[in-house]
């Protein structure tokens, strides 16, 4: 909670700044380009926070992860506002050079567990999204030369033309592909049986997700059509599956879209 605090009180005072400069001040010169520059690198360490209270939700109350998100949705808003004060330039404005130190910082070095290298994966698209054009190069080298381990390097390519081959590759190649069928097959034969209702929906929604990312085979688009069809078949099986059968009755006749909405 403290690592959030710093994040949002460090993007406050970059956007109290530039209130109380003013309009003029802030567009002349390289002082808004000096002070979002700032602000972006801030805010890329909520990757880094989040990540780990993800990692460790089991470890905190109801209560502190409601603070959490609380906390994470001030962030988001505070810098929001600081961008806000450029939203009249280019697009191109909004982008970032690479710099060593982020990168060093956001994405961490492979360890052979899938987890780290779904978080570095996680890290890739975010600071990628921030990049302009001219340094996203830069992104791939850095990659290709200190985060991946040994074994890793040896599956993947020298180089790569873009940041999304580098990511497309890497899922196909370095995350353990798992059966479509068997994924599939457990799916379908899962029941609520002795689980709450809340660990009941972690399996069905672990399950359904872990069916898409295994039939996508590392491809956005096919990744985008899946999602919500298998997220249907999860969100009836959820219903099919539970000991309540009222509850099961309620939700077969409610239009639910999402999963995540249903515990």
């Amino acid at each position: 909670m403290v690592a959030i605090q710093k994040i949002y009180d460090e993007l406050k005072s970059i956007r109290t700044y530039l209130v109380k400069i003013g309009s003029d001040r802030r567009n002349k010169g390289e002082c808004l380009v000096r002070k979002v520059e700032e602000a972006k690198i801030v805010y890329l360490q909520l990757q880094t926070v989040t990540t780990h209270f993800d990692k460790n939700l089991n470890l905190y109350t109801e209560e502190e992860v409601e603070q959490f998100k609380t906390s994470v949705a001030a962030v988001n808003k505070v810098y929001h506002e600081i961008l806000s004060f450029v939203k009249e330039k280019s697009t191109d404005f909004l982008k970032m050079a690479f710099d060593l130190k982020v990168a060093c910082n956001l994405l961490p070095i492979m360890n052979g567990k899938e987890d780290v290298t779904l978080q570095l994966l996680d890290a890739i698209e975010l600071y990628d999204t921030m990049l302009d054009t001219n340094n996203k190069t830069n992104l791939i080298n850095f990659v290709l030369k200190t985060r991946l381990s040994p074994s890793a390097k040896i599956r993947l390519n020298r180089t790569y033309n873009s940041v999304q081959a580098l990511v497309t590759d890497m899922k196909i190649h370095l995350l353990t592909r798992k059966s479509d069928t068997a994924l599939q097959t457990k799916l379908m034969r899962t029941i609520q049986g002795n689980k709450s209702i809340e660990d009941f929906g972690k399996e069905i929604e672990d399950l359904f997700v872990n069916l898409t990312i295994s039939q996508a085979n590392g491809d956005d688009d096919n990744f985008k059509v899946l999602k919500p069809v298998n997220e249907r078949i999860a969100i009836k099986q959820f219903s099919d599956g539970l000991r309540d059968s009222k509850l099961s009755t309620i939700i077969n006749s409610s239009k639910f879209y999402q999963f995540k909405r249903l515990y």
